[in-house]
């Protein structure tokens, strides 16, 4: 099994002492699964076996390599700010600027290789701590203050905001398409950093596009995916597919993934759900039969944690239905949605994932839900139906 040192600068791309990475398997309760891309780390675009990069225009800041079998052709008028690393001579070529130099290493990119690609199989081996379906409207996620491990079982292609604090990590394993338009983005709330957040595309199918006004933050892994990118992206891009295209007026900084320094994951609780039309009062949520969710809509949670101190707070529905409470302490607690005129409820689901996962009150909330530490609660879902 191949494992990692971090490499933050372009003075440390030479192959590196390998140390032990943790499996999942072989962790305590407490220590943090994290993943490190190794001497993949600190380029600014790096193209894997046979993988072929044209700058059609955009500015690297950062280092560039290429391995085995592909090419890095830089158009004029694009911009390199950094060297460029090759598995063989004649492997880069192009009219435009390049500030540093080009350098000719083998075993190098090998090692980029194989640290790339076994950092995706790590990160997709890790446990999710949320799952989601494609994201087609804006979203955000709220960190917990430690490691995030999100999967999404589908595309990218509206804004995903990742929020929390400066501790919070987030890994993303995406199974589908990333294809963003015009302004959408990948962009950052509150403390979180591009240096904590890592996109990793799963499997051969699928395309990663960026629009020319998107924004990315984080590293986009994507060891068997071509990648087009427009707009600005404040991470790595790293590919293994046929091709990366940068298009004109492109930007990518380099923000080298770094994870390691992350403390263990809050051991708060957490609920979630979806707010929804049921046409067919069934209490499930079909899309396919223009069941969506109802944005804006509030909803509330009340109880009381296990020191019996009073909790409560309010959640905005997003556009896609979903709403979630996090960093909830162990307690009990209720979930009740507000109502908007003209609108009936159907009969609430009750979710799992908590110690004990509620019962449907005659009011139509969700009461009795007892939390305990770490505990998720998803799928505490409202339904409703216009009258």
């Amino acid at each position: 099994m191949f494992s990692f040192l971090r490499v933050k600068s372009k003075a440390t791309l030479r192959p590196a002492p390998r140390r032990a990475v943790p499996r999942l398997e072989g962790l305590e309760a407490r220590e943090v699964p994290t993943v490190s891309l190794g001497t993949a780390g600190g380029y600014a675009v790096l193209g894997l076996e046979g993988t072929h990069i044209t700058n059609r225009g955009a500015t690297i800041a950062g280092d560039a390599g290429v391995s085995r079998w592909g090419t890095l052709w830089n158009r004029e008028p694009s911009t390199i700010n950094g060297d460029v690393h090759a598995y063989s001579r004649c492997q880069y070529f192009g009219r435009g600027e390049l500030s540093g130099s080009v350098s000719v290493s083998s075993s190098t990119m090998n090692e980029a290789d194989a640290d790339a690609l076994e950092a995706a199989r790590e990160a997709s081996a890790l446990t999710a701590t949320q799952t989601l379906r494609s994201v087609t409207q804006p979203m955000a996620i709220t960190g917990n203050g430690g490691v995030n491990v999100i999967a999404i079982r589908g595309d990218i292609r509206a804004s995903l905001a990742l929020t929390g604090t400066a501790e919070d990590v987030f890994i993303v394993n995406v199974s589908g398409s990333l294809d963003l338009q015009a302004q959408a983005g990948l962009t950052l709330g509150g403390g979180v950093t591009a240096d904590h957040v890592l996109y990793n595309f799963t499997g051969w199918w699928g395309a990663i596009r960026t629009g020319d006004g998107s924004e990315v933050n984080g590293t986009l892994l994507a060891t068997h995916r071509s990648i087009e990118i427009g707009g600005s992206v404040s991470g790595e891009i790293i590919g293994g597919g046929w091709q990366i295209v940068l298009k004109p007026n492109a930007t990518v900084q380099c923000v080298p993934f770094d994870g390691d320094d992350a403390p263990p994951p809050a051991q708060t609780a957490g609920l979630s759900g979806f707010v929804y039309t049921d046409w067919d009062s069934n209490s499930t949520m079909d899309r396919d039969k223009g069941e969506v969710g109802l944005g804006s809509w509030t909803v509330s949670l009340v109880g009381t944690d296990v020191n019996h101190n009073p909790v409560s707070a309010t959640a905005t529905v997003a556009a896609n239905g979903a709403y979630t409470f996090a960093g909830l302490q162990p307690g009990t607690y209720q979930i009740t949605v507000s109502v908007e005129p003209s609108w009936s409820p159907t009969p609430a689901s009750i979710g799992t994932g908590g110690s004990f996962p509620g019962t449907v009150e005659p009011d139509g909330s969700i009461g009795g839900i007892e939390l305990a530490a770490g505990d998720q609660g998803v799928n505490y879902n409202f339904g409703f139906i216009r009258f």
